[in-house]
């Protein structure tokens, strides 16, 4: 009898032990993941901050989207030897940053936190936290089971009573419906999570902040704007965790369209209050110290792209150093990025490159899957030294002074295709699978000289070109995993204009 029980009891064990590393491993599956295929990499910025040896990061940035796409943590090494992680994400409330800080400090022993104040003032006011939960459950769901993560929670919950407890723990029942959607992030996610090369920074390409965007001054009038009431009770919170543990924090506004005087004034008045310094880009003697260009140096009116991010990160470091005295360190947890950073960089100049004989040499690089259509009269435009362009990156550009063309191509990995179609119910039709073995890519090309006419290049069944008449170009990067640029050469200009 007393073996039988033994063996039901083991048996039990095992069982037990069997569904819960099911049930973990449903877990991981289920919970919605941003990695570098991403724009914003939420889950590496997180899962990575993990893998840190301790006590070597020496300033943390804190706040909402427009600190992760602003403060760049390899630049910051790389100008001023400074070692630094990026914590901030999208609709990151001050909540949110408290708990984050205070785990960062059973990790860190950082000298300097610097906290963006774009989310100190009511933004989703139908929101208690001010921001989209599922903004929330980012930051939150990454976060370590611990007391920190359950104080967390707890106040959350307490705040916003559309939200429970047990779904922080138990993701399934908040994400049970994910099925139809999971892509194969959410199966590789193990391998995802071990990048962290980025250290939390957010890189954006684009170039489309307004003309028409006028830094305002500290001598304008304006009524001081209040603080959302649990934003300002956070606040004092990191106020006072930053006073205990002897860590200098520095508030700062990046370049945006969404921040006036009157919020300038009440940040600042909390600032002198506290006696805590207060950096706002948007103040025009500030502004005017960056050689900061809006329209060029921000993604759209609220992030900074790459370009802006070097002039702001430049910027901090050398307030860092000169009045801080954050000294530089060598650490290989930064060295060693810097190629990986330097391949953004190459994306980013690829994505701004408007002449396509410039372009052409930019794509010579194995990182890219390149894919052509052809789109109008586009034969008549290729000139010799198009050719010899083309036929540097493996091509033949055999729709050469042909007449509205079909032409498709793909360069993909070692595979060189080429389609070319002259007949008017025959279109140039390449498909195949990238590098990961995963993701398939289709591209046409219809025969005419007609706007209608399809030139298209589809990602995952995702459209992904300009469908512009010319030659149409789209650049996924196998590195990153996404689309790093779209764009048309205007073949009939003369110059040969890029559109994007």
């Amino acid at each position: 009898m007393k073996s039988k029980n033994f063996k039901f009891i083991c048996s039990a064990i095992v069982f037990l032990i069997i569904l819960a590393i099911i049930f973990t491993e449903l877990t991981g599956i289920m919970i919605p993941k941003f990695f570098y295929d991403n724009d914003w990499a939420t889950t590496n910025t997180y899962t990575g901050f993990y893998k840190m040896k301790k006590d070597t990061v020496d300033v943390l940035f804190l706040g909402s989207s427009h600190a992760a796409s602003a403060f760049d943590t390899q630049e910051l090494y790389d100008e001023e030897g400074i070692r630094s992680y990026n914590l901030a994400c999208e609709e990151q409330n001050v909540l949110v940053s408290y708990y984050w800080l205070k785990e960062a400090l059973k990790y860190q022993s950082p000298k300097a936190v610097i906290l963006d104040s774009f989310l100190f003032f009511d933004y989703k006011t139908e929101e208690p936290l001010n921001s989209e939960e599922a903004c929330t459950r980012k930051a939150i769901d990454f976060m370590k089971n611990d007391m920190v993560k359950l104080s967390a929670i707890k106040d959350i919950t307490d705040i916003d009573k559309n939200q429970d407890i047990l779904s922080y723990f138990m993701p399934n029942i908040r994400f049970h419906s994910r099925w139809e959607e999971l892509s194969k992030d959410d199966f590789n996610y193990k391998k995802m999570e071990e990048r962290n090369e980025m250290k939390g920074y957010s890189p954006l390409l684009e170039s489309d902040g307004s003309k028409d965007f006028e830094a305002y001054s500290a001598e304008e009038n304006a009524t001081a704007k209040p603080m959302t009431v649990v934003m300002e009770l956070y606040l004092k919170k990191i106020v006072e965790l930053c006073r205990e543990k002897n860590i200098t924090l520095i508030l700062v506004k990046t370049p945006t369209e969404s921040f006036d005087m009157a919020r300038h004034k009440t940040v600042q008045a909390f600032a002198d209050a506290e006696g805590v310094p207060f950096i706002d880009y948007n103040e025009k003697n500030t502004y005017s110290t960056l050689d900061f260009d809006f329209a060029e140096d921000m993604n759209e009116d609220e992030h900074a792209n790459m370009e802006g991010a070097r002039k702001l990160t430049d910027d901090i470091g050398k307030r860092l150093h000169d009045e801080y005295e954050i000294s530089a360190v060598e650490d290989k947890q930064w060295s060693s990025t810097e190629k990986f950073h330097d391949e953004y960089k190459e994306d980013y100049k690829l994505h701004h490159e408007e002449d396509i004989y410039k372009y052409f040499e930019k794509l010579d690089n194995d990182r890219y899957s390149i894919f052509i259509a052809a789109k109008g009269n586009s034969g008549a435009a290729v000139t010799p030294k198009l050719i010899t362009h083309f036929k540097k990156i493996g091509l033949n550009c055999s729709f050469a002074r042909i007449k509205n063309p079909g032409y498709a191509a793909a360069v993909v990995g070692r595979e060189r295709k080429e389609v070319l179609s002259t007949g008017l119910n025959a279109p140039a039709m390449i498909t195949g699978v990238l590098p990961d073995g995963v993701t398939t890519y289709k591209v046409t090309s219809q025969v005419g000289s007609y706007s209608e006419y399809n030139a298209e290049v589809e990602i995952n069944n995702d459209k992904c070109s300009t469908e512009d008449v010319g030659i149409n170009i789209t650049v996924y990067d196998n590195t990153f995993e996404k689309v790093i640029d779209k764009v048309c050469f205007d073949t009939s200009d003369s110059e040969l204009k890029a559109s994007r």
